[in-house]
């Protein structure tokens, strides 16, 4: 038996590197979806508290007093955001942001 020739192992990486890409591809279509689930569950959740309504998870809402909100108000002012240029960074400090911003609707049981 002969070993493989040089141009059909370098076919074989490139179909080796192809699927594994769209594997890739697949699994990070995946996370961005379920963060962004999970971005907007929150944010409608405060949204919801806002307005008075349970919020999703079933937690009672508990609003911050007006000085906490107005707080709030000036933070969410202050992230940047750029999302035509999509900057991960951005994201992260959205996440960030949102997480602790819905961390204070919670009420502390």
């Amino acid at each position: 038996m002969t070993p493989p020739k040089k141009g059909q192992r370098k076919q074989k990486a490139v179909n080796e590197l192809a699927k594994e890409l769209h594997a890739l591809k697949d699994d990070l279509q995946r996370c961005i979806e379920q963060f962004s689930i999970e971005i907007n569950a929150q944010l409608a959740d405060m949204i919801d508290a806002l307005a008075g309504k349970e919020m999703i998870d079933g937690k009672s809402p508990h609003l911050p007093r007006y000085t906490e909100l107005l707080e709030l108000v000036k933070d969410v002012k202050r992230l940047k955001r750029k999302p035509k240029k999509g900057r991960v960074k951005d994201l992260v400090n959205a996440k960030k942001l949102i997480t602790r911003l819905h961390d204070s609707f919670i009420q502390v049981r």
